[in-house]
């Protein structure tokens, strides 16, 4: 800038020399082209202008050397400028490639930084979406639990109203069994009473027997008489008598524990109102 400014103001002195090396060469022709007049005044004047315009000439002279020296030694200077200032746009142009390049960088670090954040953002949205999927599980496990403590509660009350119906079935089976126990006791002293009864009617039967065996004379005369009849319903008393007192004895088996039994006796049977088979014993 302060070359530019140098060479403007040597142009604008150099016009300024022209200006007055014309003026005076204007002097000159008209002194030259002027005829000699009376007039020593317009002589004078004329001279005193070509004087001043020499001694004028000759300052811009020397004043135009010195700004030439000037403008050397600025164009020295400008030198040293433009070479710094190749120098300055040299390493400005190497800090715009850093720049650049830290640009670039920054730009693809940037990207970086972009997509990292996207994915981050996935990754957020992926765990807010497994976040409320849990929390649904976490409420179906609740609503789970509180089903299962209501199934436990009911369970419990369930179990403690089966203890205490079980409780009760127990005590209503004691009572049964005390009164089963009272009745087949009852029940056993009639079976005794009943046996004893058929015992003296076995008894009964058996004087009866004997007091049939003293009366046989009828009979054994009867016997031969008619030998072969005789014989034959003898043998179907005697089945008829055998078969009679295996069935008592299969029948009453208490009968053999309670029945008193004679020295030598014969059994005969007999067969009451009810279809039941009694044994008479008859001695022999």
């Amino acid at each position: 800038m302060a070359s530019y400014f140098i060479t403007d103001f040597i142009d604008a002195a150099l016009c300024r020399m022209n200006a007055t090396l014309a003026a005076a060469q204007h002097a000159k022709a008209v002194v030259r082209k002027t005829p000699p007049s009376p007039s020593a005044l317009k002589t004078a004047e004329a001279t005193e202008t070509v004087t001043i315009a020499a001694e004028e000439f000759q300052r811009m002279k020397e004043h135009v050397s010195a700004l030439l020296n000037e403008a050397a030694h600025w164009r020295s200077e400008h030198s040293g400028l433009v070479w710094r200032f190749a120098t300055a746009t040299f390493a400005c142009r190497a800090i715009e490639r850093e720049a650049e390049t830290a640009q670039h960088h920054f730009r693809r670090k940037l990207q970086d930084s972009r997509a990292r954040c996207r994915h981050l953002q996935r990754r957020l949205d992926d765990s807010a979406l497994e976040r409320q999927e849990l929390l649904q599980m976490i409420e179906k496990k609740r609503d789970l639990v509180n089903t299962a403590v209501d199934c436990a509660m009911t369970l419990e009350v369930r179990r403690i109203e089966v203890e205490e119906e079980n409780e009760r079935l127990a005590a209503t089976i004691r009572r049964m069994r005390h009164e089963h126990a009272k009745a087949l006791e009852t029940k056993k002293r009639e079976y005794r009473r009943v046996c004893t009864q058929l015992n003296d009617l076995c008894t009964s039967w058996a004087h009866y027997a004997e007091f049939l065996t003293h009366n046989a004379g009828d009979s054994a005369f009867l016997a031969r008489t008619t030998p072969a009849k005789t014989t034959k319903k003898n043998s179907m008393k005697e089945a008829t008598q055998k078969s009679a007192s295996s069935r008592l004895r299969l029948s009453t088996p208490f009968n053999r524990r309670f029945r008193r039994k004679p020295p030598s006796t014969t059994e005969s049977s007999s067969s009451n109102s009810d279809g039941h088979s009694t044994t008479a014993t008859t001695a022999s």
